[in-house]
Order: C-alpha cells, then sequence, then structure tokens
C-alpha cells in the first residue's frame, strides 16, 4: 500500500495499518517536519484515536486542556460560553491546545517504531494510475510513480490501495477525476503565532470576537505560545516599524507592547500567514483502490476547530476496513462504505464551521448585530451549549454497516461511538479501549446468547461484560439509555449492531456480514491472457455457517415449515429433515421449476391471471419466470394488515421515530387511490410522484404504498427513488428469480389485484 503525504493524517494512516499489520510505503516530499505551526487543537474523540496508536501519553506530555470556546463582543464582554468537560465522552478532555510540528515529531518517532511502514522523505508523486475495464472503476492494483530530489529519474511502485493525503492541492484528487464542491464560504485571514514571556490576558480556553469590523479569535496554545487570528486584507503589512505599531494596536486587549519593537524582544512572532478559509468538499472520494482523506476530501474553516480532526477521523475509519478487505478476503464493498459514512459527517462539521463564521464572525450586514443577539440568548436556554458541543461529531449515517432503526423511546445506539470510562482489568485500572483490544468487540450487560457468541467467534471479537469492567456506571448507563442489552463495536467503536432489550439477538447481522466476513466462494486466479490477469470462480466447499441456531428454533422456523409443506404436498426429494438447509439448498438449484412452484403456492401468491409456465427459457441473459402472470405487488403487502398494529414504523433525519398502523395506511392508501381516479387516471396512465423518503405524518400521500396502490385503476406508478425490482441473477442455478438488485429502472404494476368490490376503473 502507499500513503502519499507524510503529514498527521498519513503518518496516522501507516501507523493504523502496521497495527493491523498491513505494509505500506509513505512518500513525503519534504525531508524533514514541517517546522511553522499549523493545527492547533483536537477534540476528545482525537486522543481516542491517538490512543489507539499508543501516541497518547506521549501527546498528553505537550498538549494543554482548554476550557472551551468564549463568544466575545467588540468590547470583550461575553456573549455567550461553550465550556469543555476535563473528562469527555472518550475518556480525554475535549479541546486539546497543542503544536502540530511536536505532534507530528510524536508520530514519526512512534512510526519509525513500526517495520511495517517505511517513511520516505524527499519525494515527488508525479502520477497515480490505475488499469481500467471500459467504464467501470477499476479493480486492480494502483502503479504510483514519483521522482526523487536532485534526480530526473522517474520510478514506479505499485499499490494495492492507494491513499491521497496531500492536501488541499492534491494530485490524486486529480488522479480519481474528483473535482471540489463550493459550500459557499471564502475569507481572507491573517494567522499569527507568537511565543512570549509576558503578561496575557488570557482566559485557558479560545475566544472569538464577534465584530463586523475587525473579527478575530486568540487563544493559548501553550505554556509561553499563542495564536491570534484577524480578518485582514492581503496586503496589509505586518512587517517594519509601521507594522509593528499595527500588531500592537491588533493585540492590545490581550498583551501591552512597547511602541519600539526594539524592545520587544521577548514577544516573538514565530510565524504570519495569510489563509484563505474555504469551505469545500470533494465530490467522489474514491476511485478503485485510490482514495482521498483529509484535506484532499475537504476543506473546513477553522471556526469550530475540526479541520485535522476530519482528516484523522478519515484514516481511523478507512483503515480497518482495508486491512479487512485486503489480510482477512472481506467483500470490497466494505471499502464502500468510506465515503458514504465520512463524506455526510464531514459535509455536516463544514456545515457548522461556516454558520460559526458567518454568524459570529462574518455578517457585516445589518442582521450580524441581531444575530448575536439571539445566540447570547438561546446560549442560556438549559442544554442548548451542550447540543452545540455534542453536533461537532454526529453519528454516522444509515448504511450497510449503520442500521439506524426507528425508536419511539431511548436513544438510536447504531452510528453512534461507544463511550470510554475508566475500568478495571488485571488489577489496573485502564481505559476501556485497553481491554477491547483493536478488532471487533461485543459489550454486554446480560449474558451472552448463543447467537451472541457466534456473531463474537465469527468477527473474532472478544466479549466483556460491563459488570466485570467495574467502571462507574458510564457504560450500564448507557446501555440502558438506548434500551439494549448488548452492542457489537466495530474496530473503530462506532455501534455497528445491538441487542435490543430482551430480544437476546442482534438484529440486523443480515445487513453488514456479507460486508464484513469473507465471500463464501472466493475467487482464484486462472490462467493470465496477454493483458489483464484474470480470475475465475472456483467452486469451493460449504463456508463455516455465520450462526446456527439451536434445533427447537431450527424446527420451528418459517423456512423447516416450508420445508415439511414442500415434502408432504410437492414430493420435494431428499428433503428427510425439514431442518437441513443443505437438502433444502440442494433441492433449489436442481428443480427450478418443482422448487419455485412451491414457493409460489407456499405463500399464496395471489394472481390476477395465472402463469402459464415457471421458467419459460433456462438461459441468461433471457430467463423469463412465471410468464404469464399478473398481480399487483401492493395488494399482498396490504393484505394482512392489522388495523391497529404498526404497518409502517419511521425515523426522520432528525431521529425521530414514529408509526402508522394499518387502519391509518389503509385510509391514505384509499384516499390517494380515490383522487387519482376522480382525475380521470386509468390502466397504462403513468403517474410519477415527487416526494421525500418518509411517510410524512402531515402527508397523506406520502408512503410509496399510496401511489402503487392506485393499481386498483392499473395505472403505472414509477418511484422517485425506486425500490428493488425482480431481476434473474447471471446463472439461473445461482439465485432465486427474486434476487434484489439495485436497478435504476421503474417498478411498474400492470393490472389490477382481484377484488370482490367494483372500480369504475376496472377495464
Amino acid at each position: 500500500m502507499v500513503i502519499i503525504g507524510g503529514g498527521p493524517v498519513g503518518v496516522m494512516a501507516g501507523l493504523l495499518l502496521a497495527r493491523y499489520g498491513v505494509r505500506s510505503l509513505l512518500l513525503e516530499r519534504h525531508r524533514d517536519i514541517y517546522p511553522l505551526p499549523r493545527a492547533v487543537v483536537v477534540d476528545d474523540e482525537i486522543r481516542r484515536i491517538l490512543q489507539s496508536v499508543g501516541v497518547h501519553e506521549d501527546f498528553a506530555a505537550l498538549a494543554r486542556p482548554a476550557l472551551g470556546l468564549r463568544l466575545l463582543d467588540a468590547r470583550r464582554r461575553v456573549i455567550t460560553e461553550f465550556p469543555r468537560s476535563m473528562h469527555g465522552h472518550h475518556g480525554f478532555p475535549e479541546t486539546s491546545m497543542f503544536d502540530q510540528p511536536e505532534l507530528e515529531r510524536v508520530l514519526r518517532s512512534a512510526l519509525a517504531r513500526r517495520p511495517e511502514c517505511e517513511l520516505q522523505g524527499g519525494v515527488e508523486v508525479v502520477s497515480v494510475t490505475q488499469d481500467t475495464d471500459g467504464p467501470n472503476d477499476p479493480t486492480g492494483p494502483a502503479r504510483v510513480t514519483f521522482r526523487r530530489d536532485g534526480s530526473d529519474e522517474e520510478e514506479h511502485v505499485w499499490a494495492d490501495a492507494v491513499l491521497g493525503c496531500d492536501g488541499a492541492g492534491s494530485l490524486t484528487r486529480d488522479s480519481i477525476g474528483a473535482v471540489w464542491e463550493d459550500l459557499h464560504f471564502q475569507e481572507s485571514w491573517r494567522v499569527i503565532d507568537v511565543r512570549t514571556t509576558r503578561q496575557v490576558r488570557t482566559w485557558e480556553g479560545a475566544e472569538q470576537i464577534c465584530c463586523p469590523n475587525r473579527p478575530a479569535t486568540f487563544m493559548r496554545v501553550g505554556e509561553d505560545r499563542y495564536r491570534w487570528e484577524f480578518r485582514l486584507p492581503e496586503d496589509e503589512n505586518l512587517d517594519g516599524p509601521d507594522g509593528w505599531e499595527r500588531l500592537r494596536e491588533l493585540v492590545a486587549p490581550w498583551v501591552d507592547l512597547p511602541p519600539d519593537a526594539s524592545a520587544g524582544d521577548d514577544f516573538e512572532v514565530v510565524r504570519q500567514a495569510q489563509y484563505t478559509f474555504r469551505a469545500r468538499l470533494a465530490d467522489r472520494w474514491r476511485r478503485g483502490r485510490v482514495f482521498l482523506l483529509g484535506d484532499a476530501a475537504h476543506l473546513t474553516p477553522p471556526f469550530v476547530g475540526q479541520g485535522l480532526c476530519a482528516g484523522l477521523r478519515d484514516a481511523y475509519n478507512l483503515t480497518w476496513k482495508l486491512a479487512r478487505v485486503l489480510q482477512q478476503g472481506a467483500h470490497d464493498g466494505l471499502l464502500d462504505t468510506y465515503e458514504r459514512e465520512r463524506k455526510p459527517h464531514a459535509r455536516h462539521v463544514i456545515r457548522v464551521a461556516v454558520a460559526v463564521g458567518w454568524a459570529m464572525t462574518g455578517g457585516q450586514d445589518r442582521g450580524a448585530a441581531f444575530r448575536r443577539a439571539v445566540v447570547g440568548t438561546a446560549s442560556r436556554i438549559p442544554g442548548v451549549t451542550a447540543a452545540v458541543s455534542r453536533d461537532l461529531s454526529p453519528a454516522l449515517t444509515a448504511g450497510p454497516l449503520v442500521r439506524r432503526r426507528p425508536r419511539l423511546t431511548g436513544r438510536v445506539l447504531a452510528g453512534t461511538i461507544c463511550p470510554q470510562p475508566w475500568v478495571r482489568h488485571d488489577g489496573r485500572r485502564v481505559r476501556l479501549d485497553d481491554v477491547l483490544g483493536d478488532s471487533f468487540a461485543v459489550v454486554t450487560a446480560v449474558p451472552p446468547t448463543a447467537q451472541m457468541t457466534a456473531v463474537a467467534t465469527a468477527l473474532g471479537a472478544p466479549t466483556v461484560h460491563v459488570e466485570d469492567l467495574r467502571d462507574d456506571g458510564t457504560l450500564a448507563g448507557w446501555l440502558a439509555r438506548g434500551r439494549a442489552d448488548a452492542v457489537l463495536l466495530r474496530p473503530d467503536r462506532v455501534v455497528m449492531d445491538t441487542v435490543q432489550a430482551g430480544t437476546g439477538d442482534f438484529t440486523d447481522t443480515v445487513a453488514w456480514a456479507p460486508c464484513c466476513t469473507r465471500p463464501a466462494i472466493p475467487p482464484t486466479p486462472g490462467p493470465p491472457d496477454e493483458e489483464h490477469h484474470m480470475t475465475t470462480p472456483h467452486p469451493a466447499p460449504y463456508p463455516e455457517p455465520f450462526f446456527t441456531p439451536d434445533p427447537k428454533s431450527a424446527a420451528h422456523s418459517r423456512i423447516a415449515d416450508f420445508a415439511r409443506w414442500a415434502a408432504r404436498h410437492q414430493g420435494a426429494e431428499g428433503i428427510q429433515d425439514p431442518t437441513d438447509y443443505r437438502a433444502l439448498y440442494q433441492w433449489s438449484v436442481t428443480d427450478l421449476e418443482g422448487f419455485w412452484a412451491a414457493v409460489w403456492e407456499y405463500f399464496d401468491i395471489d394472481a390476477t391471471t395465472e402463469y402459464e409456465g415457471v421458467l419459460a427459457e433456462e438461459t441468461m441473459p433471457g430467463a423469463r419466470w412465471f410468464p404469464g402472470a399478473t398481480l399487483n405487488y401492493v395488494h399482498h403487502a396490504l393484505r394482512n394488515l392489522q388495523p391497529d398494529a404498526p404497518a409502517i414504523t419511521a425515523l426522520d433525519e432528525t431521529g425521530a421515530g414514529y408509526e402508522i398502523t394499518g387502519r391509518e395506511l389503509r385510509a391514505r392508501v384509499a384516499s390517494v387511490a380515490a383522487s387519482l381516479r376522480d382525475l380521470g387516471v386509468a390502466q397504462g396512465d403513468r403517474v410519477v410522484g415527487y416526494l421525500p423518503n418518509t411517510p410524512t405524518p402531515s402527508s397523506p400521500s406520502s408512503p410509496p404504498q399510496a401511489w402503487a396502490r392506485c393499481g386498483r385503476c392499473a395505472a403505472r406508478t414509477t418511484y422517485p427513488r425506486p425500490p428493488p425490482t425482480a431481476s434473474p441473477s447471471s446463472n439461473p442455478r445461482c439465485s432465486s428469480p427474486l434476487t434484489a438488485t439495485s436497478s435504476t429502472a421503474p417498478h411498474t404494476t400492470a393490472a389490477p389485484p382481484r377484488s370482490n368490490s367494483p372500480s369504475p376503473c376496472r377495464r
């Protein structure tokens, strides 16, 4: 693996990969650490990431915990204060100030002790290329071309993956064809880093001067290190005698400087630089096995101190997934979750930073004073300042590894990060992650069930009981608030699955298991042709089951009931034991028509017209299942609804949950169907609905079922986001005829369901 860029994000990626045993080559254009200060603040989540690579104690020796953020008016009167705890959710101070070159020295020192990663300085990368096959993204290795200082000779290295940690001017970003999305913030600021022994009037935290004429930021970074940021024109000079007088004027609210610059030897300007603060997000973060991290993928204005934090979160999210794919044969789709999880998170943080910059330090319009007054008033409402602090790192959005199910009571734990209290282990007081290790982990408040144990075994995850950890009650309280008996933690400590209180089993293994476990039939190398190394499928023995139910549960399962029914009514050969899954599977691939005819009959498919045959032609492409049959699938979806039982349980973007009963859903369906019939919608007409992806209570026509139910008048129904459609696999013997695909073709219903009542649109 090749990492381009030896800043904190690149070195952290190398350290994280090294702990999984993944070898990497880190290429950096500078021969030594860039000596001038840049980033100066991290939060407790980042200190937890530093803990994961064993440098948290070294960092603690150079970091200075801060008390939080104060918003001040032009006369330096406090508008509001956002306090930060000395012991946050992740077990560290919530805000820590530091000098970036010192952090980089700590990280590089740790890297030098890891033989898995080699750092080469004085190297300029000139291109990153991948072999492509038509319009699809490349799947093979990438080639990195570079030159060493003082040489025009180009060298090449092939890598299983390339991580572009090469900053805002990223060559890697250009190589994958990514472009910036502008999030509409751009201001020019002067950053001044100072070392002084003079008395500085300071609060042990950051100060934000909310003045439309001269906004500023001030913070104490170290024992004698301070930073000021002022919004100044690019041509304003702070050098020489005139510049000294202007600098003296700018910093006067905090420190008294002599009029003569020569008398200010105890006030050293370490660096002053003009920066253009921008808000940008790359439109894509991956192509094939080339990825973007840090400033190569996103640019965050510094008002909430999250620029470097976002890049280190990128590395923490991606590296365990790469290790699992490259070393343990997990599905390549696991890598798709990197951008899917991190991009919305980064966008949210950027928007928060832009909002802070606009409402508190920018804004020279007439509404600026009003906005500051509103901020001051709102911050005095109990809980508001704490909520703003939590919003800097929200839960991950829903995806294959995060199933954010609706919850009407309690917090939704999936996608959030487990707290890290101090615990007792082997007679020592340690932090939780030191017990959990660097892989998956199960944390439970109840004795593990068979399924929980099977999941832990399959993932190589330790199982720890909260009572054995003897913490201060943090973990038990956290589980209780989430109404969970146990959680499955990813290596980055994000909750991937939960055992809901009283259920005994993880709820979403079907969603995440295909990504995190080894594929059942791995590809094996075949003979190479002249240009490409091809792979061919090779039948493998039955894989180890991910989970095996106990015999009693298996005997009472729906699939065992189907097997018993098929043996009685269809004469299914070889099914002597209804819990014998392999015998059932063998029947499904050797007698396609018999098996799927049995499925049709067992599940009582209510067709408007019956099928003429099960499989018209056993060829791919071209296989047609159940030719001649027509039905309305929504009729099936609604036919067994109980009037007062939940028909839809939903979770909106704010995390609020609600339910729609069968009675309410039928009423909405009937309302929309009647309205469309009144408009003259008839068989063959196309109805397009532009709707939110939630059954909003205030909109009687929101559920897709309501639109599709207009199949009563046989209209074609097109979804704004189509549901999975029925599509055969590439081999009719390898998959059912109802394999879910992500087809973008609209789903249509071409015939009305059976009905005992007349329909005016029935034709």
